[in-house]
C-alpha cells in the first residue's frame, strides 16, 4: 500500500542519515569509487578525494539518495 510504501521510505531515509559521521574502513581501494564497512555494512561509496587505500579508516561526510561520500581519516 501507499502507507507501507512511505514508512519504507521514511525508515530508508532516516537509516541513511544515521550514516553521516559513522566511521568505518575501505574495503577496497577508493580510486575514488570503492566499498567500505561501517559494522556489519558494505557500502559502495565515492571518496572526496582522488585516492584512499585499502584498509584506511574512513568517515561518511555526506549521504545524498543512494550516493555515500566519505573522507580519509588522518592519524
Amino acid at each position: 500500500t501507499l502507507t507501507n510504501t512511505m514508512e519504507g521510505s521514511r525508515s530508508s531515509q532516516q537509516s541513511e542519515d544515521d550514516l553521516v559521521n559513522q566511521q568505518g574502513v575501505a574495503a577496497t581501494d577508493l580510486r575514488p569509487s570503492g566499498i567500505i564497512t561501517v559494522g556489519s555494512r558494505r557500502l559502495d561509496v565515492t571518496a572526496d578525494s582522488a585516492w584512499v587505500e585499502k584498509g584506511a579508516a574512513v568517515k561518511v561526510t555526506r549521504v545524498e539518495g543512494n550516493r555515500v561520500t566519505v573522507q580519509k581519516i588522518e592519524a
